[in-house]
C-alpha cells in the first residue's frame, strides 16, 4: 500500500490554534504539528484514528503553538523536531507567559532536532521539506509535502492576512520576503493549513491577500521578489543595498482599512489577545529584546 497523507485539524487553546494531526495511511504512523495545548484532547484524537505517534513537529515557539509539546513528549517519549534555533528565547519564555495569563502550567523544552532551511522531516513514509520563514518569529519554519501539495505554515500567512510582526525580534520585511520568495514559488495550487482560521492556497493569497498579493506589493502577476533582496540560507538578505520598493508594504488607511476590518470580523472577538501579546512584548522588552516597530498595526494573530 502506497503512503498517503491524511490530516485532521484540531483547534486548541482559547486562541483556536490549528494543531494538525497528520499520518501516513500505509503505516498509520503520525505526528502532531504545533501541539499548542489541551494534550489529552489531542491524544484522544490520536487514539480515535488508531495512529502511532512517532514525533512532534513545531513551526515556532509561541505559547499557543508549543504549549503542550513537552507534556506529550515526556508522556510518550517522543522526539521533537523544530523550530529553527532562533526561536529558543520564545520557548524558554513559555512557562512565565502561561503563568501570567492564566493558562495551564506549561514547560519549556529543547527540541531533539533544531531545523534549518533545506532540511527534511519524515513521518512514516511521508517526507516534508523544511523552509525557514522568519518574520513572525525569527525561527519560524514551514513543513511542505510536495506529493500532496500541502503546507503547514504556522503563523506566516492566513486566508486574507499575514502573521503579526510587532513581537520581539519580529520583522515585517523578512515576513514578506519569506512569503513571496519561499512560499509562493511552491505554486499557486499549493494549499496550506495556517495556524488559525481556514485553509487557503498560495494562489488565492497571491491574487487577493490585501497585504502580500501581487497588487498590494506592486508586483507583476506571478513575479517573485527581486533578486537583489533574495533570502540567504538563514533568512537574511544577501544584498545589503536595501529592499526593493515593491517589497515594502504601505500601511492600509482610509476606506481600504475599513474594508480590511470588515473582512476580518475576528478582530473584535479577540480584543483580549491584543492585550495578551502587548503584555508579552512588554515583559520581553525588559530583557532588551525588541519588536519590529516599523510593522503596520496588527490584529490578534494577523493583520487587522
Amino acid at each position: 500500500m502506497a503512503s498517503a497523507l491524511r490530516c485532521e485539524i484540531i483547534p486548541v487553546t482559547p486562541f483556536e490554534q490549528n494543531c494538525s494531526l497528520i499520518w501516513d495511511t500505509a503505516t498509520m504512523r503520525g505526528a502532531l504539528v504545533d501541539a499548542g495545548g489541551e494534550p489529552e484532547r489531542l491524544l484522544e484524537r490520536v487514539r480515535h484514528h488508531g495512529i502511532t505517534l512517532e514525533k512532534l513537529l513545531v513551526t515556532h515557539g509561541h505559547l499557543d503553538h508549543a504549549g503542550a509539546v513537552r507534556d506529550i513528549s515526556d508522556q510518550l517519549q517522543l522526539p521533537i523536531e523544530g523550530p529553527h534555533p532562533d526561536d529558543l528565547f520564545w520557548i524558554e519564555g513559555m512557562p512565565l507567559a502561561a503563568e501570567n495569563y492564566g493558562f495551564p502550567p506549561v514547560r519549556s523544552f529543547v527540541p531533539t532536532r533544531w531545523l534549518k532551511q533545506g532540511d527534511e522531516v519524515t513521518v512514516g513514509g511521508l517526507h516534508f521539506a523544511v523552509s525557514h520563514c522568519p518574520g513572525h518569529t525569527p525561527g519560524h519554519v514551514v513543513f511542505y509535502s510536495e506529493p500532496t501539495r500541502l503546507a503547514f505554515v504556522g503563523d506566516v500567512i492566513f486566508q486574507g492576512s499575514i502573521g503579526r510582526t510587532d513581537f520581539p525580534r519580529g520583522n515585517h520585511a523578512d515576513l514578506i520576503r519569506s512569503i513571496r520568495e519561499r512560499l509562493f514559488p511552491l505554486g499557486d495550487d499549493v494549499r496550506f493549513v495556517p495556524g488559525h482560521g481556514p485553509i487557503s492556497s498560495f494562489g488565492q493569497e497571491r491574487r487577493s491577500n490585501p497585504y502580500v498579493s501581487d497588487a498590494a506589493l506592486g508586483c507583476q502577476p506571478g513575479r517573485a521578489a527581486g533578486a537583489e533582496a533574495r533570502l540567504g540560507p538563514d533568512g537574511g538578505q544577501k544584498n545589503a543595498a536595501g529592499t526593493p520598493r515593491h517589497l515594502i508594504p504601505q500601511p492600509v488607511t482610509g476606506g481600504a482599512a475599513a474594508r480590511n476590518l470588515k473582512r476580518n470580523p475576528l478582530r473584535a472577538r479577540f480584543r483580549f489577545y491584543d492585550y495578551f501579546w502587548i503584555t508579552c512584548i512588554s515583559l520581553l522588552d525588559q530583557y532588551g529584546i525588541r519588536a519590529d516597530e516599523s510593522a503596520p498595526p496588527a490584529g490578534p494573530w494577523g493583520r487587522a
